[in-house]
């Protein structure tokens, strides 16, 4: 498994397990859904800058991801 789709998982499971939209999140850290959804998938690296603000946004180490 190559990273973006490791870090893509990691940022599903925690959607998933704190109940929080594509929208929301996206809104969150400044970035439109469909961008977010191309992180998840695995199909866009996403850069380090808004991966800390989902960290921070989830209460999670950077380096959970």
């Amino acid at each position: 498994m190559n990273i973006s789709k490791l870090i893509g998982q990691r940022i599903n499971d925690l959607m998933t397990k704190e109940s929080v939209s594509l929208r929301k999140l996206s809104e969150s850290i400044g970035i439109t859904h469909p961008t977010l959804a191309k992180y998840i998938e695995g199909s866009q690296p996403i850069d380090s800058e808004k991966l800390m603000k989902i960290a921070l946004f989830f209460n999670q180490p950077f380096d959970y991801f």
